[in-house]
């Protein structure tokens, strides 16, 4: 294999130059020299002229490669596959299918760019080959000019106007994270968080902000917007954590032993079920709470810590 390529090399450097990367000898720069000492006596148009050709010609070959390597069908840029792997919990990849169809089509646009400046470059280097550069001077030279332009404008203007955030369901995204964040919020071991939710709708005690977030976690995040960080974990889930926990302290030491397990993972659920009576204390308690000083200490995250430590 390598007998055979420096056969090829041999041929094409006692053909065409010497040095492709002087161009200043070989069949092609003297073929070039003599037609332009013929009009331009100086002796540098000749040499430019090879060298100009030399450049072109590689310049063509190693744009087809990278035309040829770049195609969609080559590189196959699964967008959604990745999107899949780094998406949290919650977040479907349908919410970017307008920003992977968008990128498809800028790999595609891309690949044709590329397959210009091959052509671009190829009626170029023809046009300065030795036969043809005395009399296509400046037809190669815009040819190269043009090809420039549509190698460089099209991919600027494209990422200077393109607004790409805006191919992205930003709205939708933030709703599937809050309504992920509450699902697993609800869930969490040693609290009864969804039981005291129940239970302060049903006694028309839900803070007005709350309303309608256990029929549908999504439909009152969109409602919610970008405060809904603010309406649930700052404002009514704060309290309920606090009196869960007074809760906990005052009553989970008169229990029996057999119920103490059972108080500690529900002590509001097992309290009145076992009180009825109790309702409107916890209802006064849950009245006189106060959300800001309650959030200081039953911030979403110190509380996680809390219970997993339980």
């Amino acid at each position: 294999m390598c007998g055979v390529l420096s056969f090829f090399y041999g041929v094409l450097r006692n053909a065409l130059w010497d040095d492709a990367a002087e161009a200043t000898s070989g069949q092609f720069a003297r073929k070039l020299k003599q037609d332009a000492e013929e009009s331009f006596p100086s002796g540098v148009v000749g040499p430019y002229l090879s060298w100009r050709f030399s450049y072109l010609f590689v310049g063509t070959f190693f744009g087809i490669i990278s035309a040829t390597l770049g195609s969609p069908w080559m590189t196959q840029s699964d967008y959604q596959e990745f999107l899949t792997r780094q998406l949290p919990q919650g977040v479907p990849v349908e919410r970017f299918s307008q920003l992977i169809s968008t990128l498809r089509g800028i790999d595609l646009g891309a690949w044709i760019v590329a397959l210009l400046l091959v052509l671009g470059l190829l009626i170029g280097g023809v046009l300065a080959s030795p036969n043809l550069a005395m009399m296509n001077i400046r037809s190669s030279r815009r040819a190269v000019w043009c090809t420039w332009l549509i190698g460089f404008l099209p991919p600027f203007l494209l990422f200077l106007v393109l607004p790409l955030r805006s191919f992205v369901d930003w709205k939708g995204i933030s709703a599937d994270v809050c309504a992920q964040s509450i699902k697993t919020t609800l869930a969490l071991p040693g609290s009864q968080l969804q039981y005291s939710l129940n239970f302060l709708q049903r006694n028309d005690a839900l803070e007005e902000s709350m309303s309608g977030i256990l029929d549908s976690h999504r439909d009152w995040c969109l409602f919610q917007g970008s405060d809904w960080y603010e309406s649930f974990f700052n404002q009514s889930v704060p309290c309920i954590w606090l009196v869960e926990d007074r809760c906990r302290d005052q009553l989970c030491g008169q229990v029996s032993s057999q119920q103490t397990a059972q108080c500690l993972m529900g002590c509001l659920h097992l309290t009145l079920s076992q009180n009825p009576q109790m309702k409107q204390n916890v209802l006064q308690v849950f009245e006189n709470c106060d959300a800001d000083s309650a959030s200081r200490t039953y911030s979403a995250a110190s509380h996680v810590a809390d219970l997993q430590a339980v």
